[in-house]
């Protein structure tokens, strides 16, 4: 294990326990006590990388950490795994993880805090469903497009919800995401919209952030200038 200060009182670790065996693909494998020694150590940010999955036991171990945890690499999470990460009560990063069923979003959606799930690249509206159901702010930044089925799931979602990866949006999609019941809405992926999709999104009763707005025309911005809670700035045509 190599622990490294990347800037004060935060520390990035990483895990080369490769098999001793020549037939054995290296694996990096963080065991219970290794992961007590680093919730220990690192009172305050645990950013993990290395180990690409991790047992029941291991996830239950840094579940207890007190601060921001980040699972860099890890790819899969288990029913079981998640069910023993839900038990932190700060940040939880698990960016690596490409993939979930809608068992898994199910559990992850009970955790309390930040949940962060920018590995994931599409959503299912069965995990859609599930994930609406967090109580917490939740990052999907890797996904680049909406269905409907999606957004209209998402409408069900009560706070800060982030999809900075979406590229475009319909207006029927636009329409459902303006239905979202959360504090905030942000979608600074988009670097243009219609005035049609304007009009659906200043319905929004939130924050919305459009930061990645870049030239549209002037009757757009006046659109969006109607709503006082909607941050962007843009050039107008």
């Amino acid at each position: 294990m190599r622990c490294g200060t990347v800037a004060a009182s935060i520390f990035f670790c990483v895990f080369c326990a490769a098999s001793e065996s020549p037939d054995q693909s290296d694996e990096q494998i963080l065991t219970v006590e290794q992961a007590n020694e680093l919730v220990v150590a690192n009172s305050d940010f645990l950013f993990l990388a290395g180990p690409t999955s991790i047992t029941p036991e291991v996830a239950d171990a840094l579940a207890k950490h007190g601060g921001l945890l980040s699972l860099h690499d890890l790819q899969s999470i288990t029913p079981d795994v998640a069910k023993a990460l839900v038990k932190h009560a700060d940040w939880l990063l698990l960016d690596g993880v490409t993939s979930i069923n809608s068992e898994v979003a199910e559990v992850l959606s009970q955790h309390k805090s930040w949940l962060s799930l920018n590995g994931l690249t599409s959503l299912s509206p069965e995990v859609a469903v599930a994930l609406a159901k967090h109580e917490g702010w939740l990052h999907l930044n890797g996904v680049d497009s909406l269905s409907l089925e999606v957004a209209q799931a998402f409408e069900a979602h009560e706070d800060w919800l982030s999809l900075n990866g979406v590229r475009s949006l319909s207006t029927e999609v636009a329409e459902s995401l303006a239905k979202h019941a959360g504090l905030s809405l942000s979608l600074d992926g988009l670097s243009s919209i219609t005035p049609d999709v304007a009009k659906a999104l200043v319905k929004h009763k939130g924050f919305l952030m459009l930061h990645g707005l870049q030239s549209i025309d002037s009757e757009t911005v006046a659109i969006l200038k109607s709503n006082p809670d909607i941050e962007f700035e843009v050039e107008e045509r």
